[in-house]
């Protein structure tokens, strides 16, 4: 928190130097990449914090969350080059769910994205159906995966990446089940999840 502060306002400064745009530029450049390096430190250890408190069955607070809202500041952290596509997703969808686990969940599903998709740019799909549960598909425009779709949400699991710590989709189905829901992947042409919450009214 303290770091994210600093570059903050070393970012508020740059504006109002008398320097020449094209080290202006530079300084940006970098003071944005720290910036996007201490939100993915910040996920990571949340990650963690909600691996030790699903191994400890730790008790989730449900409440009502318009999703439509609570996506379109959570997306605000990530880098603006993302594209995020939430036209099918209606304004009117509430869902039941611990604020702070629906964070991890959505801060791991998108950084899964940035690590494994290895396109550019990189695009992101939400949508929403309402049956007798609210179902939520989230899908990417990343390159196909060529492991092995059963072990995908196992503890550690990586299939051949370097990348990442193996942990996020393991949190995603614990954090889901505990919010009286689910998660399902389908690992075809694409990697995508199907996240099934309670309604407001259900």
């Amino acid at each position: 928190a303290s770091m994210k502060l600093q570059t903050e306002v070393l970012v508020d400064h740059l504006m109002h130097l008398d320097i020449n745009n094209e080290e202006k530029d530079i300084i940006t450049k970098y003071t944005s990449r720290f910036l996007n390096d201490n939100a993915r430190l910040e996920d990571q250890l949340d990650s963690h914090l909600q691996l030790s408190r699903v191994e400890r069955h730790a008790p989730v607070n449900l409440t009502p969350i318009q999703l439509h809202n609570f996506l379109k500041t959570e997306v605000k952290r990530f880098p603006s080059d993302i594209l995020f596509d939430f036209s099918q997703l209606s304004d009117e969808v509430v869902i039941m769910a611990d604020e702070f686990a629906l964070k991890t969940i959505i801060r791991n599903l998108i950084d899964n994205s940035i690590k494994h998709a290895r396109v550019s740019p990189l695009k992101i799909s939400i949508t929403s159906k309402i049956t007798d549960k609210v179902v939520i598909s989230y899908t990417d425009n990343g390159d196909s995966f060529t492991g092995e779709p059963k072990e995908l949400g196992q503890l550690f699991y990586k299939h051949n990446s370097p990348m990442g710590s193996g942990i996020g989709i393991y949190i995603i189905k614990k954090l889901m089940q505990q919010m009286q829901g689910s998660c399902a992947i389908k690992a075809k042409s694409q990697v995508s999840y199907l996240l099934e919450f309670r309604g407001k009214d259900q």
